[in-house]
C-alpha cells in the first residue's frame, strides 16, 4: 500500500480484488473516474520523471553518435563537427545517467564513481572516433580533464534536476492533471485549536465506511467488526472456510496522497514521546491533519478517516495484520513463508486461511519489524527468535532462507488482557460446574496437580483458571518462559526466564531462586527439562505446585517425566496427587476445548505408578462421568479428613459448590476482582470466618 512505485496495473487491480479479469476491471476503474471527473493522463512523479530523462538522454546520445558517425564515413571532420557531436552527446549521456540515478538511488560516492567511468570512457571514444588519424592533437590530460569535468557536471545537473522536482512535486505541478475533489462539495478547513482536533478526530470514527469495503461472496458465514467502522472479519464457505479481512479502499488519488505523507511523517518520527495508545493516535492525527493543511488538500472527512486509518494501522499497529490481533476470537496468526496465506486459529472455526499474503520483501521487513518491537533482534547471525510483545503476546519469527525453505515466517500467539476464569470453562463445557468444585476443593486443600494436553488444548488456560481458587493471601510464584499467566492476587510474584548475550536464566534457576522465596504455591508454565526434577522436590517438600506439560495422554506423561531427558525419580510422584488431560476436539466442523479425564496418581506397594480416572468425558454427548463412578477417591477422602468429615459429606460439599459456580455462570458477567470477592465470601461462610 505505501510502496515507492509508481501507480501500476497491479496496484489498481488491488481496488478489485474479486476473481474476475483485472483488465475489466481496470477498465471499471477507468471509466469511474471519467465519471467522477478525473484526468487519466500523464502525472508527474518521481518515477515517471526519471524515466523521461533516460529515454530523452538516450535519444540525444544516439543523435551525436550518428552525427558523428555521418560525418565520419564521408569522411569530413572538423573541430565544429567535434565540438558539436561532443556536446550533443555529452548532454544525453548526462541527462540519461541522471534520470537512471533516481531509478536506482546511487549514494553519492557511487554514482560519481558510476558516472566518471561511463562518460569519461563514452566520451573519450567519441573524440578518438572523430579526430583519428587528423592531426589534431590532443593530449592524455585532456581526456582524463573531460572525464571529471563530465562527471562534476553531472553531479551537478543530478543536484539541479532533483531540487527542481521536489520544488514541482511540493506546489503539486501536476500535467494534464485535475486538482483531487472531495466526495462533498463543503470544504474541510483545519484550525490550530484542540477542540478542532477533538471534534474531527471524534467525527471520523462515527463514519460508515462499509460503502467503501469491497467484497463479494454469497456463501457468508458470519461476519463482525474488528475495529469499527475501519475492519471487519467476514467468514465464508465455499469450498473451504476463510477468513476475509475487509478494509476501506482507497482511490488513486488517495493512494498518492497517502504515500507522500507517510513519508513525511516517516522521517519527522512523530511517535517517540507518546506513550499510551490514545496519545499516539491523536498525535498522528494531528500530525495528519497539520500535513493535509500544509499542502492544501481539500478532502472529504471520509477521505481523512481512510488515511488516518491506514497510517495508524502501520506506524502503531502491526501492518496489514493489525485487526487481526484485534480480533477476540482469534488466539493465534502464521505466516509460514512468501506468497502464502496467513492462517489464523479462531475460536470457533479452528485453523483457517486467511485473504492476507504477504510478498518476499515485504515479510522480511515486517519479520524485522516484529521483533524490534519485541525489543529483540533477528538477524542472519540469529535467524529464530523467540520474543514477547508489548501486549504480552508470545511472537516467534524466522528470518529469511536460513531455517525455513519458504523463508521469512512468524507466529503469533495473542495475550488475553482478561483471563479465562473457571466460570468461563464451565459456560464453554470445557470442564462441568462438579469437577470444577472439586478441583476447587483439592486446590484450596494444596494439593499437587500437572496439566496434561497437546498444542493449543488450552492446558496454560486451565492453569490460571484453577488458580483463582488459591486463598487470596497465599504467597504465590508463578515461573515462565514468556508472560502468559494472570492472578488477581496481591501477594504474587510473577518471573520470567531471560536470554541475553552474557547467560541465560532458565526456569531451573527460577525455581531454584522461587524456593528462598517461601511461596505457598508455585505455578510453571510448562517443564520441559531438569526443572521437573526440582519441582517434584517442592513438592516433597510441602509446596504446592502446578504445572502443565505436552503429552496426549496419562501414560504418555509418565513416560515422559521417569525417562531421558527429564529422569524424574519414581519415589517422587507419591506427592503429585492428580493430572488432568486436556485435548482439542472437532465437533459438528467447530473447534471445542475439552478436560477428557481427570486421574488420581499414587504408588502400589511395589513402589510403581499407578493411576485411577475420578472423571472422564463422554463424546457421544459431550458430557461428563460423575464424580464416584470409577469408585471412591483417595484425594476426596484426604480432604474429608482434614475437614472432619466423610466421604459422602465432602461429596456433598462438591455438590454444593457446584450449585454456587453454576448460579455464577447463570449471572454472567463478573469482572476477574468481583468474581474474587464471590468466591471469599462463600469461603469466609463455608469456614465460619468473618
Amino acid at each position: 500500500m505505501l510502496s515507492k512505485k509508481n501507480w501500476t496495473n497491479k496496484d489498481v487491480a488491488k481496488i478489485y480484488p474479486e476473481k474476475d479479469n483485472i483488465s475489466e476491471k481496470i477498465q471499471k476503474w477507468r471509466e469511474k473516474k471519467r465519471v467522477e471527473g478525473v484526468s487519466l493522463k500523464f502525472v508527474l512523479n518521481r518515477y515517471n520523471l526519471s524515466v523521461l530523462l533516460v529515454v530523452f538522454g538516450i535519444l540525444l546520445l544516439i543523435i551525436g553518435i550518428v552525427f558523428a558517425l555521418i560525418y565520419r564515413l564521408n569522411r569530413f571532420s572538423s573541430p565544429d563537427v567535434v565540438f558539436t557531436s561532443v556536446l550533443i552527446s555529452a548532454s544525453g549521456l548526462g541527462i540519461s545517467l541522471v534520470g537512471t540515478n533516481m531509478i536506482i538511488n546511487l549514494r553519492r560516492l557511487g554514482m560519481y564513481v558510476l558516472f566518471a567511468c561511463v562518460a569519461g570512457l563514452v566520451l573519450s571514444t567519441l573524440l578518438f572516433i572523430l579526430n583519428y588519424p587528423k592531426n589534431w592533437y590532443y593530449p592524455t590530460i585532456s581526456y582524463i580533464t573531460i572525464v571529471y569535468t563530465s562527471s562534476i557536471a553531472l553531479l551537478i545537473l543530478n543536484a539541479f534536476v532533483n531540487v527542481v522536482f521536489n520544488i514541482i512535486q511540493d506546489q503539486q505541478i501536476l500535467i494534464n492533471r485535475v486538482p483531487i475533489k472531495p466526495k462533498t462539495k463543503k470544504k474541510l478547513w483545519f484550525k490550530r485549536g484542540k477542540q478542532d482536533y477533538t471534534t474531527l478526530y471524534n467525527k471520523i470514527k462515527e463514519i460508515d465506511y462499509s460503502k467503501y469495503f469491497e467484497f463479494h461472496n454469497s456463501q457468508v458465514v458470519e461476519k463482525y467488526w474488528l475495529y469499527k467502522p475501519f475492519s471487519m472479519a467476514i467468514i465464508c464457505k465455499d469450498k473451504e472456510i476463510t477468513y476475509n479481512l475487509v478494509e476501506p479502499k482507497i482511490t488513486q488519488e488517495e493512494y498518492y496522497i497517502l504515500e507522500k505523507i507517510h513519508r513525511e511523517i516517516r522521517d519527522k518520527i512523530i511517535l517517540k514521546e507518546a506513550k499510551e495508545l490514545e496519545n499516539k493516535e491523536e498525535l498522528l492525527f494531528k500530525e495528519l491533519v497539520s500535513l493535509l493543511r500544509k499542502h492544501n488538500y481539500d478532502l472529504s472527512v471520509e477521505s481523512i478517516g481512510k488515511l488516518w486509518y491506514y497510517l495508524s494501522r502501520n506506524f502503531i499497529g502491526y501492518e496489514k495484520i493489525d485487526s487481526l490481533l484485534k480480533d477476540p476470537y482469534i488466539e493465534d496468526v502464521q505466516c509460514n513463508g512468501y506468497n502464502l496465506p496467513v492462517y489464523v486459529f479462531h475460536k470457533a472455526h479452528g485453523s483457517i486461511p486467511t485473504n492476507i499474503i504477504y510478498e518476499a520483501e515485504e515479510l522480511d521487513h515486517f519479520v524485522l519489524k516484529l521483533s524490534q518491537k519485541a525489543n529483540s533482534q533477528v538477524s542472519l547471525e540469529k535467524p529464530l527468535v523467540d520474543a514477547t510483545l508489548p501486549s504480552g503476546a508470545r511472537i516467534q519469527v524466522t528470518y529469511r532462507n536460513v531455517v525455513s525453505t519458504k523463508g521469512s515466517s512468524f507466529t503469533i500467539r495473542k495475550f488475553s488482557e482478561e483471563p479465562i476464569t473457571p466460570v468461563d470453562l464451565i459456560s464453554w463445557n470445557t470442564i462441568n460446574a462438579e469437577i470444577m468444585a472439586f478441583i476447587w476443593l483439592a486446590v484450596e486443600n494444596r494439593k499437587n496437580m500437572l496439566i496434561i494436553g497437546g498444542t493449543a488444548s488450552g492446558k496454560t488456560t486451565m492453569m490460571n483458571a484453577i488458580s483463582f481458587f488459591i486463598p487470596y493471601n497465599s504467597k504465590i510464584v508463578s515461573l515462565e518462559d514468556t508472560r502468559e499467566i494472570q492472578l488477581p492476587h496481591k501477594n504474587w510474584l510473577p518471573l520470567m526466564t531471560k536470554e541475553s548475550e552474557k547467560g541465560r536464566v532458565d526456569l531451573f534457576d527460577l525455581l531454584k531462586a522461587a524456593l528462598r522465596q517461601r511461596p505457598e504455591y508455585i505455578l510453571v508454565g510448562e517443564i520441559r527439562g531438569k526443572e521437573a526434577i526440582t519441582l517434584f522436590q517442592a513438592m516433597n517438600t510441602g509446596h504446592t505446585t502446578y504445572s502443565t506439560l505436552h503429552a496426549g495422554d496419562i501414560e504418555s506423561a509418565i513416560n515422559r517425566l521417569i525417562y531421558d531427558p527429564i529422569n524424574v525419580p519414581i519415589a517422587m510422584f507419591e506427592s503429585l496427587d492428580l493430572v488432568m488431560t486436556l485435548s482439542l476436539e472437532y465437533m459438528g466442523g467447530n473447534v471445542a476445548r475439552r478436560m477428557t479425564a481427570l486421574h488420581e496418581i499414587s504408588l502400589d506397594k511395589r513402589g510403581r505408578i499407578t493411576h485411577s480416572p475420578i472423571v472422564e468425558w463422554i463424546r457421544s454427548d459431550d458430557n461428563f462421568t460423575k464424580i464416584g463412578e470409577f469408585g471412591k477417591s483417595r484425594v476426596v477422602e484426604d480432604i474429608g479428613r482434614i475437614y472432619g468429615m466423610s466421604y459422602y459429606e465432602t461429596i456433598g460439599e462438591i455438590q454444593k459448590r457446584a450449585v454456587f459456580l453454576k448460579n455464577l455462570t447463570e449471572h454472567r458477567p463478573y469482572t476477574m476482582n468481583e468474581l474474587i470477592d464471590k468466591l471469599n465470601e462463600y469461603r469466609r461462610d463455608f469456614y465460619g470466618r468473618g
